[in-house]
């Protein structure tokens, strides 16, 4: 049965139809009640599917996000770990204030290896720093140019903390030259210099000005 067919027929003479053409309408007819009828029907199950499947997928996503985050905090945590640890191995290498006096007699046996000449090594009045004191050494030594240059390179390989700062390099006599420089190391506190500290800073901040 063509289109324009089905457009001419008038379902008031259905009853004197063929019963072939009758079965067809019917069936045609049919396929288009269930049609609707599954529209109807599934319209809104579909849709609460629809907003269950956007719901997991925002779930998913801060889930996602939240492991993102823990993941983040974990690697942060570590990285503390990792700078306390390279704290505490730096504390380890400061001198206590009973080593100071073994690591200037290496810095001076490190000068006799390298054949330099000290002419002054004068260690200087100590400066609080927080928990540490800086105890500033004045220096100056004489060589040749490839010594004084290992012995510095020295200065470096030591076991404890050694800074060299404020260097000057001039030429002296007979081909030797003369290094001039600010030595600095630091040293931990002592238990009785803490406990000093912590009795001062209260009575210091506890002062008025009449």
């Amino acid at each position: 049965m063509t289109l324009d067919e089905l457009r001419q027929l008038d379902l008031r003479t259905m009853a004197d139809w063929p019963v072939r053409r009758q079965c067809f309408v019917a069936a045609l007819l049919g396929t288009l009640v269930l049609a609707g009828g599954y529209t109807f029907l599934l319209d809104g199950p579909l849709a609460r599917l629809d907003d269950a499947r956007r719901q997991e997928t925002e779930l998913r996503q801060t889930y996602i996000e939240k492991l993102r985050a823990v993941h983040s905090l974990a690697e942060q945590e570590r990285q503390l770990r990792s700078v306390e640890g390279a704290l505490a191995q730096l504390i380890r290498q400061l001198p206590t204030r009973s080593n100071i006096a073994s690591l200037l007699a290496d810095i001076n046996q490190a000068g006799a290896g390298r054949d330099v000449r000290f002419e002054l090594f004068r260690p200087e009045p100590e400066v609080i720093r927080g928990d540490l004191a800086e105890v500033p050494i004045s220096l100056r030594v004489t060589g040749t140019y490839r010594n004084v240059v290992a012995f510095t390179a020295d200065m470096a390989k030591l076991p404890r903390i050694v800074t060299l700062s404020e260097l000057t390099l001039a030429p002296g006599k007979s081909g030797r030259m003369t290094l001039q420089a600010k030595l600095r190391t630091f040293r931990a506190l002592e238990a009785d210099e803490q406990a000093a500290r912590t009795v001062t800073k209260p009575l210091a901040t506890g002062r008025k000005t009449p």
